[in-house]
């Protein structure tokens, strides 16, 4: 057994893993954490290795457009994305908009396996803390960018309504 797989049974013992030594699902997991989304609080919290790492406020969906309750997966990482307008009424006649000042999405996106559901920016900060989109969580331009380097494909992400 060399050194790092030695280290990684060490590190699952201690986060009481199945000492494999190998990265599987649930070992990725700890290491690379979670979001968790208060949608009552409009609060979003980067959980590593247990802990509450950081917290941002957020802007969640509104009344009309609600931001789905449940546990998902960050299934598409973008930076600069276009927004392509959805398949719904309230989006019928938009066009793409590019990336730049104007883009509804600002400079990243995190998709979640929500269906349209992701995290992005927003050059709207006033409606940070507020029930202002179409379902999909909005952050501030550098919080986003921050939360961007710190998930990885397949990482947890649950919205919950308390």
């Amino acid at each position: 057994m060399d050194h790092t797989e030695r280290a990684l049974k060490a590190y699952q013992r201690r986060r009481k893993l199945e000492p494999t030594g190998r990265v599987d699902h649930a070992t990725l997991q700890a290491m690379v954490g979670r979001v968790v989304v208060n949608l009552e609080q409009r609060k979003l919290r980067l959980v590593q290795d247990g802990r509450v790492v950081k917290t941002y406020d957020v802007a969640i969906g509104t009344s009309a457009h609600p931001t789905p309750t449940g546990k998902y997966k960050v299934i598409d990482k973008q930076v600069d994305p276009a927004w392509f307008p959805p398949n719904s009424p309230w989006a019928a006649g938009l066009g793409v908009v590019p990336p730049g000042p104007g883009n509804p999405l600002g400079t990243r996106w995190i998709g979640t396996s929500a269906p349209a559901i992701g995290i992005h920016g927003t050059y709207a900060s006033n409606s940070i803390g507020t029930a202002a989109s179409h379902g999909c969580i909005r952050m501030n331009i550098n919080e986003v960018e921050e939360l961007f380097e710190e998930v990885s494909l397949g990482s947890s992400v649950e919205f919950k309504a308390i």
